[in-house]
C-alpha cells in the first residue's frame, strides 16, 4: 500500500495515522482500514504542496484532520469528507485556489 503512516494509541485503542502518499494520482481514497485498525487521523503537513491531487475522498472513520494536511495543493478541486471529522486544525485547506467542493 503507498501510504505512509503511523499506529497511534489511546486509552481507548490503537488507531492509524496517515502520513502521506508516495506514489502520484489524480484522485486520492483514504481506506477507512489498514492492518485491521482504523484510518482516525490525516497527519499535519500529509499532502502539503502536492501538484497531482485534484479529488479527495475520505471515508468516515476519519476524526481528525491535522493542521495544513491539505495545504497548497494547487490542483485540488474537491474533498469528500464526512460529518465524522471533529477536529479540523488550522490552514488544512488554506491556498487550495481552485477547490470548488468539500
Amino acid at each position: 500500500m503507498p501510504f505512509t503512516y503511523n499506529v497511534r494509541e489511546t486509552p481507548e485503542g490503537k488507531y492509524i495515522e496517515i502520513e502521506n502518499f508516495t506514489s502520484g494520482t489524480d484522485v486520492l481514497s483514504v481506506p477507512e482500514v489498514i492492518d485491521g485498525l482504523s484510518v482516525r487521523r490525516i497527519a499535519s503537513h500529509a499532502f502539503e504542496g502536492r501538484s497531482d491531487l485534484v479529488e479527495v475522498h475520505l471515508p468516515d472513520s476519519v476524526r481528525e484532520l491535522g493542521s495544513f494536511a491539505f495545504h497548497n495543493i494547487k490542483s485540488l478541486r474537491k474533498v469528500i469528507m464526512y460529518d465524522s471529522v471533529q477536529d479540523y486544525a488550522h490552514g488544512v485547506l488554506r491556498h487550495c485556489a481552485h477547490l470548488e467542493e468539500s
